[in-house]
């Protein structure tokens, strides 16, 4: 597989190397935080488990990770259950727009473009000093 790598020019072996390492850590650290059952059907169902025992900074953050790899529904379970877990915490703000969110990008992979605007559009009232207000302006306008 390396030799492959090396051939057609996409990474050297000691690159290869550290991405599969930080890909290895990064999927067990996910895994363990996050409970993977197989239903009938071939279809898998993610589901938050233990979370008395994480605390609620490495529970955002698998959100945040599942968000970034596109998985939007899972991502937005993560996130409505950290709201229900950690209701008094300091990030409570954060992981609610996080939450609605995913929502607006998971109703675009849905084809429901009248419900993302609305998302998108209660992203932009409710977080105007949000980082992410062009993205959410954008997800506003690609979805009307």
């Amino acid at each position: 597989m390396k030799l492959y790598w090396k051939k057609i020019g996409i990474l050297d072996s000691r690159s290869l190397s550290w991405s599969i390492l930080i890909w290895v850590v990064t999927m067990e650290n996910v895994c363990e935080f996050v409970g993977i059952q197989a239903q009938e059907g071939g279809q898998a169902t993610l589901s938050v488990t233990d979370h008395e025992q994480h605390d609620p900074q490495s529970m955002f953050q698998a959100g945040v990770k599942m968000f970034e790899d596109g998985f939007y529904h899972q991502a937005q379970e993560v996130f409505e259950e950290w709201i229900e877990t950690f209701p008094d915490h300091e990030l409570q703000e954060k992981v609610a727009e996080y939450a609605l969110w995913a929502k607006g990008e998971h109703a675009i992979l849905d084809f429901d473009y009248s419900q993302a605007s609305e998302f998108f559009s209660q992203l932009l009232r409710d977080y105007p000093e949000s980082n992410h207000r062009l993205g959410f302006a954008f997800g506003e306008a690609w979805s009307r």
